[in-house]
């Protein structure tokens, strides 16, 4: 698409670990050595590596019988760290993409394993470069799809009303903007949105395939922009729960919903957040989750209270919606993925995204190359 880019840069922020629940420092917490955490990321991969035939880049060949599903993918994601002596990958797998997940001990490895799948920990073992647009905003790759799109692309609109059938799908959207209505005939239809029961209920889904969808879950993660004058400059304030101490890795994950950090801009007042939580947690609740950490801090000593004292200040919070799909295991050995794949072309639609494929760019791109041939087959 044109897009300059460049390597994507580390950050030089001081990593500070702090229990947010209790607002105290970790004076006695030790990350996993640089050459430990090496060596179990290596490991890790070569699990990975393992089942990549069977986890990417969708769920095409995914066995559908239960006897044949590797019983370790099932297994909860802490266990497996566990018994293949992980822990000190542990860390940086949550960090990455773990705290994304709000309960990444309990859920299932196998979708553990496609969050922070074999990619990743290819780039962390610099056997893969990562890069960035060279502006550093991702928006510029979408505004240049829209340049290519446009004048075909409906924005700030929503789809109100549907009928979909083996021969094609009718939509009606309304824009935001105007109240405008649009009626979309189309012998296709590719739905990219995470399929929750908000996001499906315009398109007329039958008893089937409400079944289907009503058996994802998902976490939920809200993303703010935040300063304060107490909030120390170039630094990362980490929570950590101080059951960590002195180099328990297992403990590292907080309860959820929790803020992950509060994490310096460069050369700025601001600090980005990241709550996560289940799918039941509301945007007024993570704002608290937000404003509770920092308050634990202050109240606490480990930030200087200003005079006059004054609130945690949000430019911007918003939802990042649903992320990491995931089911039970039980739902996997009863075959919910053969299901999930029989959507597929089913009443003139496909579906993409991040229950169907690895919730990460590059691999999406990939899955979406496997699914065209058949999108676009007889069409003329």
């Amino acid at each position: 698409m044109g897009i300059n880019t460049t390597a994507n840069p580390r950050s030089a922020n001081t990593q500070l670990y702090i229990d947010f629940t209790t607002g105290l420092t970790l004076t006695n917490y030790t990350p996993p050595a640089a050459a430990d955490q090496t060596d179990a990321v290596r490991r890790y991969l070569s699990l990975v590596e393992r089942y990549l035939h069977i986890l990417e880049p969708g769920w095409g060949a995914f066995p559908s019988e239960p006897k044949e599903i590797p019983k370790e993918l099932l297994q909860p994601f802490g266990d497996f760290v566990v018994s293949h002596n992980l822990t000190a990958a542990l860390p940086v797998i949550f960090s990455t993409t773990g705290s994304g997940t709000h309960d990444i001990l309990t859920t299932p490895t196998l979708w553990l394993m496609r969050s922070f799948g074999a990619d990743l920990a290819r780039t962390l073992l610099g056997l893969n470069s990562a890069f960035v647009p060279a502006s550093g905003k991702n928006q510029d790759l979408y505004d240049a799809i829209l340049n290519l799109l446009s004048p075909h692309v409906l924005l700030s609109t929503t789809i109100i009303s549907s009928q979909r059938a083996s021969d094609g799908v009718t939509l009606v959207a309304r824009s935001s903007v105007s109240g405008e209505k649009t009626r979309i005939l189309a012998k296709r239809l590719l739905f990219t949105p995470a399929p929750t029961d908000a996001s499906m209920r315009p398109f007329d889904l039958n008893l089937s395939e409400r079944g289907i969808v009503r058996d994802i879950r998902y976490s939920t993660s809200f993303v703010g922009i935040v300063s304060h004058p107490s909030l120390p400059a170039s630094a990362a304030l980490v929570n950590t729960p101080g059951a960590a101490q002195p180099a328990n890795w297992m403990d590292i994950v907080p309860p959820a919903p929790y803020n992950t950090r509060f994490d310096n801009y460069r050369d700025s007042p601001y600090y980005r957040v990241i709550v996560v939580g289940d799918e039941a947690i509301t945007e007024t609740q993570a704002r608290d989750v937000v404003s509770a950490s920092f308050d634990s801090m202050v109240e606490r000593g480990t930030l200087r209270q200003t005079s006059p004292p004054q609130p945690l200040r949000f430019h911007l919070f918003e939802s990042h919606g649903p992320v990491n799909a995931y089911t039970s295991s039980e739902q996997v050995n009863a075959g919910f993925l053969a299901r999930l794949r029989s959507l597929q072309g089913y009443r003139a639609t496909w579906y993409t995204g991040g229950a169907w494929c690895a919730h990460l760019s590059t691999r999406l791109w990939v899955y979406i190359d496997t699914l065209l041939p058949g999108l676009v087959e007889g069409l003329k």
